[in-house]
């Protein structure tokens, strides 16, 4: 209740617009309202006795008229404070009529300084306009105090009042001793309360600033630009990737003229999360830099974060070389079956419909060679031999897939027959025989052909069809062609589908594990390998099995299958030993591109009261070849789940560092094929540091898989090697074993 008296007597402010014209105008015009309450009040008492003395009760009319138009300054007090003001001053004006018509003239002529106050008010709540136009107005009651008029007692009403002078003088004395010096005071506090709060905000506004420019400048090299370029703001991280100071270039330089790609084009404020490279202008010593761009804000301004990505181009660099050595061979010089099946992959793809003919070609006497001249003279037999094969054109693939085993790829065919006739011709200026060293050796080497895509729908199939053409003696016995009527091999793969389905429905395959350790033989992981026994008792290899479930879609199966094992064996552990170490699944290049392969692995591990730090996800290099959105959706939903993801094979799909760098990856494990010839290839020693050396920079851990000796174990555990997987520490081995020699024994289990 008194809230609401306050509310209505204007004395609470919190339901105010608190605008700055708002504040001080209100302040002012209720001091003004409350103190003119005791000045109406005084004179309607007063003047309603005298007229109800005089039998004059129509006056009394008049009085609830003026009291309403007073009160009206209350009731609208919260709409509008011009409307208050305005009867405010038509109050005034009243008082000062009143005490012209209705109190003795001579007396009255007091009241005129009343209506003098006026255009004070109008000066205070409305603008100069009003304020001249009251002035006008007031020229009337001027005229008439100057010229000592008098006025009429309106309606011949006498309401003389008793002791006027004395009256008159106190009033005046509350109007303007009191009413107007307290509205003067009450504004002076509002506007000094004002300006402190303003001091308030401006320090506020200061720390503000102060703590924005230091996230700012801490955040990493940012630049705020606009959306044409001009660069508006930087911190001193950016302009020193820039190679300026920022007062030179704050609002004076574009970032396309400092930023360029290696074609000279200006870079584009395109928001873009990917990794692109970009080069500054105007520097002696080449620099790159990424650049984050953001979404535009609502000035249409974007926010770009700088980063010196110059050690990781440099990195690209060196690992491109190391790449171009690791799909060369070493001996001969030219490709060697890894980058044979990579060149081969590129060729399919840009051949399109058109035929590409490839022809193996095999020297089927180098051991004899070996054994008759040595080993000296039967290396230098096959670089002579691929040195000759070499001076084919160079948009032709010339490799050395193993031993004296060669490839040779036409390309740019228009027929199967114009591959037929260029193989001829390749066969024709084949030498005879080679001088080697004074030894004149023969060439008779063996030759099988197959076609794309009449034989094969890929690298790898190609390269083995026409390996397999070698043993194919019908048709052309000059020139053996692969035969694709072979219904024994078919027949084969079929029966292995087959038995491979039936094995998956009645959980026929097994699981084995392969250790994980450290360089002191501490347990840190296993790596689950399925195995498969089929109903004759032969050990099936599981290269053949998993590439028959590749080609044929039962690889999904196949790895759900493999899953749940492995999530059963972990929960059996937990159950058993209170513990069980982390295990590693393959995924396979189908399995990973699966829309729901993240429901999959939570419903597998709902089923066995598993979490995802109980399972680690290995995905071979080469399934990320041909990556596509839902590939890289899925890997990053499983690394935000909590799984830990391991790129296998690190080093053989030939990615590129832009793919590897947004990949959410944990670990790489270096393929076996590396450490083949380790110790003692200086090449392979060089590609191995120089994958050790990214995977550190990129905070990863390594594991070598084949390590199968010390010497390797020396060379990697020199490098900084984290984890170790290969015959030197155990093959794979069931459940039972592993938990008999690993984990009841109490081996450490680090996570």
């Amino acid at each position: 209740m008194i809230h609401r008296f306050r509310r209505f007597l204007l004395l609470d402010e919190s339901r105010q617009t608190p605008t700055p014209d708002f504040i001080w105008k209100t302040s002012t015009l209720r001091v003004l309202a409350l103190s003119s309450i005791v000045l109406v009040a005084l004179i309607f008492i007063h003047c309603t006795y005298q007229a109800l003395e005089a039998g004059r009760p129509y006056v009394l009319v008049m009085e609830a008229a003026f009291l309403g138009a007073f009160f009206s300054l209350f009731v609208f007090r919260s709409r509008s404070y011009r409307l208050s003001s305005a009867l405010l001053i038509f109050v005034l004006y009243a008082l000062g009529l009143c005490s012209l018509f209705f109190v003795d003239y001579k007396q009255a002529k007091a009241g005129i300084l009343i209506i003098y106050a006026t255009p004070l008010m109008a000066l205070i709540f409305f603008n100069w306009r009003v304020y001249l136009a009251l002035c006008v107005v007031n020229l009337l009651p001027l005229y008439l105090l100057l010229s000592d008029t008098p006025v009429p007692h309106l309606f011949g009403i006498d309401l003389s009042l008793h002791y006027t002078r004395n009256y008159l003088h106190l009033l005046l004395f509350m109007l303007f001793n009191v009413c107007i010096p307290l509205a003067i005071a009450r504004l002076i506090t509002t506007l000094t309360n004002a300006q402190r709060r303003q001091h308030q905000l401006n320090q506020a506004l200061q720390y503000s600033q102060q703590l924005y420019n230091e996230v700012f400048s801490h955040l990493g090299a940012f630049l705020l630009c606009r959306s044409d370029g001009l660069i508006l703001k930087l911190n001193d991280e950016a302009a020193a990737l820039l190679g300026l100071p920022a007062r030179v270039i704050e609002s004076q330089v574009y970032l396309g003229n400092l930023v360029r790609n290696e074609q000279g084009e200006p870079v584009k404020l395109v928001p873009d999360d990917s990794l692109q490279e970009w080069q500054v202008q105007g520097r002696t010593k080449p620099r790159w830099l990424n650049l984050r761009i953001s979404q535009p804000t609502a000035n249409q301004n974007v926010l770009v974060k700088l980063r010196d990505i110059t050690h990781l181009h440099t990195l690209q660099r060196e690992l491109r070389n190391s790449e171009r050595l690791s799909i060369l061979d070493p001996l001969v010089g030219i490709l060697n079956r890894s980058g044979a099946i990579k060149r081969l992959e590129q060729a399919i793809a840009q051949a399109g419909p058109k035929p590409l003919a490839a022809l193996t070609i095999r020297i089927p006497h180098l051991t004899y060679i070996n054994t008759k001249y040595g080993l000296e003279i039967g290396d230098q037999y096959l670089q002579a031999f691929a040195h000759h094969l070499s001076r084919l054109p160079r948009k032709n693939l010339v490799a050395r897939l193993k031993g004296a085993t060669f490839l040779v790829v036409l390309t740019e065919l228009d027929s199967t027959q114009t591959g037929l006739e260029r193989l001829h011709e390749l066969k024709s200026n084949l030498p005879p025989h080679l001088q080697i060293d004074g030894h004149v050796i023969d060439v008779a080497p063996d030759l099988g052909i197959a076609f794309y895509p009449q034989d094969a729908t890929n690298a790898l199939q190609l390269i083995e069809r026409s390996n397999h053409a070698l043993k194919n003696t019908h048709g052309d016995t000059l020139m053996p062609t692969y035969d694709s009527s072979l219904a024994q091999r078919t027949f084969e793969r079929t029966e292995m589908l087959l038995g491979l389905r039936r094995a998956i429905e009645a959980r026929e395959l097994f699981l084995h594990y392969q250790p994980r350790v450290d360089a002191q033989g501490n347990l840190h992981s296993v790596e689950a390998l399925v195995r498969w026994t089929d109903r004759n008792g032969r050990s099936v290899p599981p290269d053949q099995f998993v590439a028959v479930a590749e080609e044929s879609g039962l690889i999904h199966a196949l790895d759900e299958y493999v899953r749940d094992m492995a999530c059963a064996q972990i929960a059996c552990w937990k159950h058993d030993l209170g513990t069980a170490p982390l295990v590693a699944v393959n995924l396979s290049a189908q399995e990973v591109a699966t829309e729901s392969l993240v429901e999959k692995f939570a419903g597998c591990l709902q089923r066995h009261g598993l979490t995802p730090h109980d399972l680690e996800i290995e995905i071979t290099e080469s399934s990320l070849l041909h990556e596509n959105e839902t590939t890289l959706a899925n890997l990053k939903a499983l690394e935000t789940s909590g799984y830990r993801l391991t790129m296998d094979d690190f080093g053989t799909g030939y990615s590129s560092l832009s793919r590897l760098t947004h990949l959410p990856i944990s670990s790489l494990k270096i393929d076996r094929s590396f450490l083949a010839d380790v110790p003692g290839s200086e090449r392979q020693e060089t590609v191995i540091k120089t994958l050790i050396a990214l995977a550190r920079l990129m905070d990863l851990k390594i594991v070598a898989e084949g390590v199968e000796n010390r010497q390797q174990l020396a060379f990697l555990n020199s490098l900084g090697c984290d984890l170790y997987q290969g015959y030197l520490f155990s093959r794979p081995i069931d459940a039972s074993m592993l938990t008999e020699r690993y984990l009841v024994p109490g081996l450490v289990l680090e996570k």
